[in-house]
């Protein structure tokens, strides 16, 4: 947890803020530069859940971020970042049960040097621009009457077996991928619909099923086991 911050620690913190006036005009930043071994990923981790437990015990201080942005320009470790932003969600998670439940934590991004330029916003962009675009093809045809939620629910159960289809009697390589994808596009086009329908934000309500199927599916005890959560021991 932070400390109160006495004299040396002001003193510190006068030192940094000083030399950033030098070098990063308007951009508070430190920088630190580790060994190859010397464990980056962990230093990056210890940061970023300190100022997000902080940020939680005293979310109006300004000294505290909730908000993290990873910027990665090579290769090397994409697979531990992933597993970074994993386990980082599980920690907010927590925060938010054990302290607030309005509290939304830090967010991390993990993005690389080429898509710099769209950092925070593309996914969620990509998924609105698809419900805008659904929107679109279903009102030109005013369709919208005939989309009502138990319909729409209908709807995709009946294209969720079209995709299922394609697998009858065969093995995972023969089926055709081609049809998989138009199928699967179906499935996901109503989804997006019933989603629309009820005002549910695609994000919120992913993330908030993965968040229950965590507590539901500790990793200590599903790992490797495709057992239901009632016969976990």
């Amino acid at each position: 947890m932070a400390p109160e911050i006495d004299k040396r620690g002001k003193d510190i913190l006068e030192k940094l803020e000083s030399a950033n006036v030098e070098a990063n005009i308007g951009f508070f930043r430190m920088a630190l530069k580790l060994a190859s071994g010397a464990g980056k990923t962990t230093v990056m981790a210890m940061l970023i859940a300190w100022q997000t437990i902080n940020a939680a015990r005293h979310p109006g201080s300004s000294r505290f971020t909730k908000g993290v942005i990873v910027v990665e320009p090579g290769l090397t470790i994409r697979d531990r970042f992933g597993r970074l932003s994993y386990c980082f969600i599980k920690c907010i998670w927590r925060i938010k049960l054990i302290h607030n439940p309005s509290l939304f934590g830090c967010i991390i991004y993990c993005v690389y040097s080429e898509v710099f330029s769209s950092i925070i916003t593309e996914s969620m962009s990509d998924i609105k621009a698809i419900i805008d675009a659904l929107i679109k093809f279903r009102n030109e045809r005013d369709w919208g009457q005939f989309h009502n939620p138990k319909d729409l629910a209908v709807a995709i159960n009946i294209e969720a077996s079209e995709l299922l289809e394609n697998f009858l009697w065969k093995s995972n390589d023969e089926a055709n991928q081609e049809k998989v994808k138009e199928e699967l596009a179906d499935v996901l086009a109503y989804s997006f619909l019933l989603a629309e329908k009820y005002g549910f934000n695609i994000k919120d309500i992913l993330l908030d099923k993965i968040k229950k199927n965590a507590e539901k599916y500790p990793v200590d005890k599903s790992k490797g086991t495709a057992k239901k959560y009632n016969q976990l021991k």
